[in-house]
């Protein structure tokens, strides 16, 4: 699969599972691939604003001045498009800032039901350590021992905690992919899954995707459809 490929299908949240691990090889070991993720990925927030009235003022305003070539089209949408995130910077910002505050308002990790850990109890078990590193906030630790785990046991519910983690220290996009990839399983703590998703999608900005899955818990009365419910009619 080409790049632009699998670009389009983690944008469009439709990576498979083998194209979600050539996705995040091509991130970790290519510059050129990383920053053309994060063009299109910035690129798309940008278009979000096109249901709004003065953007697509704005935005006819640009295409009638500079008329474009065709193969100039990339080069000139991303100079609109800074310049129009300039003109609504504050409209922006606010909005940042509101879903930030939304996420840190409801976002706590799920909490350990898997393997209780006896406080000053000395153990050899990773399962024991590493679910003391997820207690303790040592997030990166408890990926490390969760992901070592996972090379020998079947049990898909490391892969929740690992999105946790992910969603705790910040970096969304593994988290989301992870997320989904485990709800896929319909393993016991899939409808869990679709409550942090959500705030993952917060936490990233994408407003449209979060919504989407609190509609469908707030329908299904799953996981959290309380809170599920108020943050829909804060996020209206």
């Amino acid at each position: 699969m080409k790049n632009q490929k699998l670009i389009d299908n983690y944008l469009s949240r439709t990576l498979s599972a083998e194209d979600t691990v050539t996705f995040n090889e091509l991130l970790q070991s290519d510059v050129d691939f990383k920053k053309e993720v994060q063009f299109h990925k910035d690129l798309q927030k940008v278009t979000e604003f096109e249901d709004d009235t003065a953007f697509k003022k704005t935005l006819q305003q640009f295409e009638s001045e500079f008329q474009p070539k065709k193969n100039n089209y990339t080069k000139w949408l991303v100079a609109a498009s800074i310049a129009i995130l300039i003109g609504f910077g504050s409209m922006f910002y606010f909005q940042t800032t509101s879903n930030q505050e939304l996420f840190a308002e409801n976002f706590e990790p799920y909490r350990n039901i898997i393997q209780p850990i006896v406080r000053g109890e000395v153990s050899d078990n990773i399962k024991t350590h590493a679910f003391t590193a997820y207690e303790k906030g040592d997030y990166k630790q408890a990926i490390t021992l969760f992901s070592e785990i996972q090379k020998t046991e079947t049990a898909t519910y490391y892969s929740f905690y690992i999105a946790n983690s992910y969603l705790a220290l910040d970096n969304t996009s593994e988290a989301i992919l992870l997320f989904k990839n485990y709800i896929a399983t319909k393993g016991e703590f899939s409808e869990k899954a679709y409550w942090y998703l959500a705030l993952a999608y917060l936490k990233e900005e994408t407003t449209s995707e979060a919504k989407q899955i609190l509609r469908k818990i707030t329908e299904a009365k799953t996981y959290n459809y309380k809170k599920a419910a108020i943050l829909l009619k804060q996020l209206k």
